[in-house]
């Protein structure tokens, strides 16, 4: 019994060298690839690498716009809903210098009427929807074929129809960035909710002067004039700025 144990001994400690010095061997040729790979990069550059794909960096060849239900019935329902009209206008606008794509929704247009006039979506056709996301097949379709990998969201209901909307683009890959000075709910608490909710899963908070200025990126833009005096517009004055981020 005893000669019978030793053996299985001498087994056991034959394969576990053999283990060891299969693991050495696989650290060595894995250092041996970083060292070529890698060269002499500083330790902060590797420990920032996977940070590099979430840095929410946006400019015009890769961005879409989408205004979801900005809508005459909602005009006296809306919390802040000339804030939202405000953003709305002024993104459009800006859409047009940086030639980005705009994808507008209106939601049951029979009985809640059609995007606020001050919108100007002359050269855009707004897409009639039941469904509370944006992505309806129509939508989808064109933002498929537009080829963009980052949106920028602005409209109503924040908890409803953008969030819906976010969650969907978020489970497509696409970064969405919500324009807080642009999405509102009747509710405060609904709006609160849903600016966490969707931050939580993935999606940049921002605003619409922020987001600008960073598709122009320098004051040397050729249209720098025209971006600035969209900037310039007065705000209307809502309380829309004073409620954020006071639940974030």
């Amino acid at each position: 019994q005893r000669r019978v144990h030793g053996g299985y001994m001498k087994k056991w400690i034959s394969v576990v060298s053999t283990v060891c010095a299969a693991s050495s061997l696989a650290l060595s040729v894995y250092l041996l690839w970083k060292r070529r790979t890698c060269g002499n990069k500083p330790k902060h550059f590797f420990r920032n690498m996977h940070r590099t794909r979430h840095l929410g960096r946006i400019n015009p060849a890769s961005t879409a716009f989408f205004l979801c239900d900005v809508q005459e019935r909602f005009r006296e329902l809306i919390f802040g809903m000339p804030g939202v009209i405000h953003v709305g206008k002024i993104m459009v606008q800006a859409c047009n210098i940086f030639d980005i794509p705009v994808f507008v929704t209106e939601q049951y247009p029979k009985a809640l009427g059609h995007t606020v006039p001050e919108i100007d979506l002359q050269g855009v056709q707004a897409v009639e929807k039941t469904k509370f996301s944006m992505l309806v097949p129509e939508v989808l379709q064109k933002f498929e074929a537009a080829n963009k990998k980052t949106v920028l969201m602005s409209g109503i209901e924040s908890h409803v129809c953008v969030q819906q909307t976010c969650l969907e683009l978020l489970a497509l890959g696409v970064e969405v960035h919500i324009l807080v000075d642009g999405v509102s709910s009747q509710r405060k608490v609904d709006r609160h909710a849903a600016l966490s909710r969707m931050q939580r899963a993935g999606a940049f908070l921002t605003t619409s002067e922020s987001v600008i200025m960073e598709l122009a990126q320098s004051s040397d833009h050729p249209q720098f004039k025209a971006i600035s005096a969209l900037l310039k517009v007065k705000r209307p004055d809502n309380g829309l700025d004073n409620v954020l981020f006071s639940s974030l």
